[in-house]
């Protein structure tokens, strides 16, 4: 019912691939709403401290001519605040993106300009780190879902933007961000994770983006208990099979503390960026390895052994 709901919001967007057509069949009362909401949300405390700044900075994009309101913001004049708002840029090409990822930005924009976002301190885990908790554990040997990678990138996005019971009916990933990190999904740069259950149903997943040797979790989604941590501890094992080193997770919070991550800050973040991504999984789809056993992974001894080879 979640994702359902994320798909009436947009006429006809199921369909549509071309960056930008998702924002032409959005609905108009779908339109007016998130305007609404996003001021709200913008105005609600303790955010209204920061509002007579952001609307500076908003002006001054619009006001500016078109080649300036293409240039991404510099993320170490971010305003002071958890959530490092650097300012607006309203490029989301895939070359635009990649420079973004690369700098420690990310877009975060729920109506209007393109905001782009630079936390003064990142949720980081480092993979060799991550807490597999005895429940986790159990899960790995039960595997209670079966995990796929890069099946169905559009539909985890859109249940990662259904509304949540407790939440704000709002979200970052408008219909103009669900084509930009499709299109980046089309050159191997971002990751879908999806989760489904004994019957078939997604029930769980994520998607992020690649930086360097990170994996930047963009959004999880579950419907069923636990699907989108198991798919990310599945996905974890991969990454570090695979050479990548870190993940990170944007912002803290306490189910990510649980789980080793720590905040760094951003200089120190923008620095691990800088190793390359492994070739052999650069800009590249990829697939579960069902070798890998991950009932018997620890982290901090390694990546996940793999299983033997049945004799012939």
């Amino acid at each position: 019912m979640q994702l359902r709901s994320a798909e009436l919001a947009i006429e006809g967007g199921a369909k549509a691939s071309s960056p930008g057509a998702l924002r032409n069949r959005e609905s108009l009362p779908a339109v007016l709403k998130r305007a609404a909401l996003s001021t709200a949300f913008d105005l609600k405390p303790p955010r209204h401290r920061a509002a007579p700044r952001l609307a500076y900075l908003l002006v001054r994009h619009l006001l500016s001519g078109a080649p300036a309101r293409h240039v991404l913001p510099d993320p170490c004049a971010a305003l002071p605040g958890r959530e490092g708002v650097a300012g607006f840029c309203d490029d989301m090409s895939v070359a635009t993106l990649l420079r973004a990822y690369a700098r420690g930005l990310y877009p975060c924009t729920h109506f209007g300009p393109v905001r782009w976002n630079a936390p003064p301190l990142r949720a980081v885990l480092e993979i060799s780190e991550l807490k597999l908790r005895d429940e986790l554990r159990r899960k790995l040997k039960k595997r209670p879902f079966r995990i796929t990678f890069d099946r169905d990138p559009r539909r985890v996005m859109l249940a990662c933007a259904a509304p949540r019971a407790g939440q704000w009916p709002l979200t970052w990933i408008t219909p103009d961000v669900v084509e930009a990190y499709l299109a980046l999904f089309d050159v191997g740069h971002m990751h879908s994770v999806e989760a489904y259950d004994a019957a078939g149903e997604l029930v769980g997943g994520l998607f992020g983006t690649v930086a360097g040797r990170c994996f930047v979790v963009e959004s999880l989604f579950h419907t069923r208990d636990n699907s989108s941590k198991y798919a990310l501890a599945v996905l974890v094992g991969h990454l570090q099979a695979w050479g990548f080193t870190h993940v990170d997770n944007k912002l803290q919070n306490s189910h990510c503390a649980a789980l080793g991550f720590r905040e760094i800050p951003r200089a120190t973040y923008v620095a691990l960026l800088d190793q390359p991504t492994p070739a052999s999984h650069a800009g590249v789809r990829w697939a579960v390895d069902p070798a890998l056993d991950l009932a018997r992974w620890t982290p901090a001894a390694g990546p996940p052994p793999r299983r033997a080879a049945e004799p012939a």
